[in-house]
């Protein structure tokens, strides 16, 4: 989408995930600036903010698909609408967001003139963000309630704030002026609306400063003024992942805010299957993201009386995005949350004690659904659509504490992935911090030490030359721990990293948490910046205090280009950081979305697919836990000897496979690998023991296709055939643990058929002198075992998928 990118300057307001306690920003409808913004290709999804009231803090712009601002005003960041003039103001051309009227002809509104109510307000119009953005449909004025923004406008009383530069025009710190006017600010470029005029009590001067001009903010108040009104949902989110589109995701909660007339026509497209009379439904209710389509230009949305529809996602407004620790209103209809369960974990008579609970969100899985724990301790797989967030922030406090060691036994991330993204995260706030710092300045600091830094992550390499004119010793000088080669290798400034480097700097030189100009490069997907260093003599095994190489870095930043250059330089895969992941296991973590990352560093010459994590997984074993297609490609013809490599407890790349339902990997590894497709663990168990105890019916047809032993024996003497019915059957709870997965057995009854069918014995006793049927404890299952025991299992029974038993062990919703 062609669209604004966040800038320093822009006026925000409160957004739809804002969910802070106390009014750190004064309140609802307070505004405040954007004061730094991330580069675009490496944002960490936060931006840096200080409100009129004079706090800054950091929020959430499309950080994990939250969104804790709106824009209230672009103009201040030099936004304008090129040859397009206000049909109400004239303003000629329209500073800032563009608000064009859909049923009237060529009628265009300013930002101040749509929020004061100008034309018709049951007119639905579409928002423009910039002159290239697409344009938003929005709802009629009528059907939305306006806040009163309020801040820094005229009539508020205001003191010098964080980038004072006026020396004392206010008369000293801490003195009053009341504001008199919003003005623009002439600098660069024009900041439209980007000062204010005020009057200072003590000196009596007059005089402009700068509210969002420049990226500035040189006033907070001490009493706030008003300004316009506003329409919150109208305003665009701050968002430095996507600009200018809420990303949707699976368990999204959604409504068409359109008039039914728009609505149908913009459903009025074969790509959203045309429109339908019954999808008025979509206008009336709120509904649940299940899937998305064609690039996510279709979605599939559900509604609490399981119908579902394909929308076109511009019809559609995010309600809500619900986030692990979320409490949430569990539907108290039975027959509604029993329908909506199939493909969504089954159903459960016992999650009857569910129905209309406050529960509170303990994972969400790749799929959208949500794993709830409710007041009884129960811990239930539920549809999205089934749950509701739970507004009210009192009763939310009511929901299940979910324990720390409930959050570990759920949480899916490899453990080096959280470690590469926190620190990152680390890495983000302090760039972030000293961006904010340069703003201010430090009259701590020698004039030499802050201009020099400041002037290299700038780029400015005259005020560089200037310095080192001067003063030469001053080329390794560090502020917050960085040095000027680090913020310019970030930056991509290459031709002060390379002036720098002339000079002396120290390219190895380190930050505080153990970061080289290197890692900066890689940190910034700044390739040209990083060949410099690299050709400089860079050192590309170098680790910063978590273990991590600049590939390590540049791998979790998905940065093909500098990937390719470290390779090239000859940088190791096989380097573990402290959670003893190497550059091969995050790339196949990264590749998902990446296959060209997994090509590239798993066919380097350095690549050794032996080594192993902290957890015990090769390569190959990550692979096929990560479901990873193309990674296993990559490593079958170099790896042909490791195909049936064993961790200590004996599972096999195919057993992984196999346990988590990963059928296209596990074909690949019988057909094209030449697995051995009854290979044991240690405690015995083949590939299809573990298929039969998950449930996992296409494993469990492709492995008895293949040819795999059906008479098989685990160490108690137990077949496929009894496993089946024991359900958890001695299942290896290590193996769960390493997999960070919980057993889901659904088809108990589909599998015993299968296995049937397929010659199974269910006289075979096992150690215990037990037999299949013995073991049985769903009623018609063992209804069938015995009709199967007197001869009737020729005839295969038609499985009722509806009254599939949700039995979930490892989670004790058995009580």
């Amino acid at each position: 989408m062609d669209s604004m990118y966040m800038q320093p300057g822009m006026r925000v307001v409160r957004g739809p995930d804002w969910s802070y306690q106390g009014k750190q920003d004064g309140g609802e409808g307070y505004v405040g600036t954007i004061v730094y913004v991330p580069k675009p290709d490496v944002s960490d999804g936060m931006v840096t903010v200080v409100w009129d009231t004079g706090r800054e803090v950091r929020y959430r712009a499309g950080q994990n698909g939250k969104y804790d601002l709106r824009v209230l005003d672009n103009a201040t960041a030099g936004i304008i609408q090129e040859f397009i003039t206000c049909d109400e103001c004239s303003q000629e051309p329209i500073q800032g967001m563009r608000w064009k009227c859909t049923t009237c002809a060529d009628f265009d509104l300013c930002t101040s003139c749509y929020m004061k109510g100008k034309h018709d307000i049951a007119h639905p119009f579409v928002r423009m963000d910039t002159s290239k953005s697409v344009a938003v449909a929005l709802p009629a004025r009528m059907h939305t309630k306006p806040i009163q923004s309020q801040g820094i406008f005229p009539g508020a009383e205001v003191m010098r704030g964080p980038h004072w530069r006026w020396k004392n025009d206010d008369g000293g710190e801490g003195q009053p002026g009341i504001v008199s006017k919003v003005t623009d600010w002439k600098g660069k470029v024009n900041y439209y609306h980007g000062g204010v005029e005020v009057r200072w009590q003590i000196t009596k001067k007059t005089g402009m400063y700068r509210l969002g001009g420049e990226g500035s903010v040189d006033l907070v108040l001490t009493q706030p003024g008003k300004g316009d009104v506003y329409y919150p949902s109208h305003l665009a989110v701050v968002d430095v992942i996507s600009p200018g589109e809420i990303i949707l995701k699976r368990s999204d909660k959604v409504r068409v805010n359109l008039d039914l007339k728009s609505f149908e026509q913009m459903q009025d497209n074969k790509l959203y299957g045309n429109w339908n009379p019954g999808m008025a439904q979509c206008t009336k209710e709120i509904g649940t993201v299940i899937e998305l389509l064609f690039g996510g230009k279709t979605v599939r949305v559900q509604y609490v009386d399981s119908k579902v529809w394909a929308v076109n996602r511009q019809a559609l407004v995010r309600v809500h995005s619900f986030s692990r620790g979320d409490a949430v209103e569990i539907l108290d209809e039975y027959n509604a949350v029993k329908t909506l369960q199939e493909g969504h974990g089954g159903w459960n008579d016992d999650m009857k004690d569910a129905l209309g609970k406050l529960g509170r969100i303990v994972l969400i899985d790749k799929d959208g659904d949500l794993k709830v724990k409710i007041p009884s301790g129960h811990i239930w797989v539920l549809n999205p659509t089934s749950c509701m967030p739970c507004e009210n922030v009192k009763r939310a406090q009511e929901a299940p504490i979910v324990s720390a060691e409930e959050m570990k036994e759920s949480e899916e991330e490899d453990a080096s992935v959280e470690e590469l993204a926190r620190n990152m995260d680390v890495l983000a706030n302090a760039l972030a911090q000293l961006f904010v710092g340069f703003l201010r300045g430090d009259p701590g600091a020698t004039q030499g030490e802050i201009t020099l830094v400041q002037a290299a992550a700038n780029g400015d390499l005259e005020t560089v030359k200037a310095i080192l004119g001067k003063s030469p010793d001053k080329v390794n000088m560090q502020r917050e721990g960085k040095t000027g080669l680090h913020l310019a290798s970030y930056e991509g400034h290459t031709e002060v990293v390379s002036y720098l480097l002339q000079k002396g700097a120290n390219i190895e030189i380190e930050d505080n948490e153990g970061n080289t100009a290197l890692h900066y490069a890689s940190f910034g997907n700044e390739t040209e910046t990083l060949t410099i260093l690299l050709n400089k003599g860079a050192k590309t095994e170098k680790q910063n205090k978590k273990g991590q190489t600049a590939l390590h870095v540049a791998i979790a930043r998905a940065s093909i280009p500098c990937i390719k250059a470290l390779i090239n330089k000859g940088a190791n895969v096989t380097t573990k950081d402290k959670q003893e992941d190497t550059p091969m296991h995050i790339a196949i973590i990264q590749n998902l979305e990446q296959p060209a990352i997994v090509e590239l560093v798993l066919g380097s010459k350095t690549a050794d697919f032996t080594i192993t994590n902290k957890r015990g997984f090769n390569v190959l074993h990550f692979a096929a836990l990560r479901n990873f297609r193309r990674a296993v490609e990559v490593i079958i013809p170099r790896g042909k000897t490791m195909i049936n490599a064993a961790m200590k407890e004996g599972y096999t790349a195919l057993h992984i496979a196999a346990y988590n339902d990963h059928v296209e990997i596990a074909s690949i590894l019988i057909r094209e690998a030449g697995a051995e497709k009854d290979v044991r663990d240690k405690n015995q168990r083949t590939p299809l023991h573990l298929a039969v105890v998950r449930g996992h019916m296409r494993v469990v047809e492709l492995l008895l296709t293949v040819g795999c032993d059906l008479f098989a024996v685990d160490d108690q003497g137990n077949t496929a055939l009894h496993l089946v019915q024991m359900r958890t059957a001695g299942l290896p709870d290590l193996l769960g643990k390493l997999l960070g997965v919980k057993i889901q057995d659904e088809a108990t009854l589909q599998i015993s058929s299968l296995l049937i069918e397929a010659g199974g014995d269910i006289t075979k006793k096992n150690k215990a002198g037990k037999t299949p049927l013995d073991l049985c404890t769903d009623d018609r299952t063992k209804n069938y075992l015995k009709k199967s025991d007197c001869g009737t299992s020729k005839n295969k029974i038609v499985c009722d998928n509806t009254e599939r038993n949700n039995f979930t062990p490892l989670l004790g919703e058995n009580g």
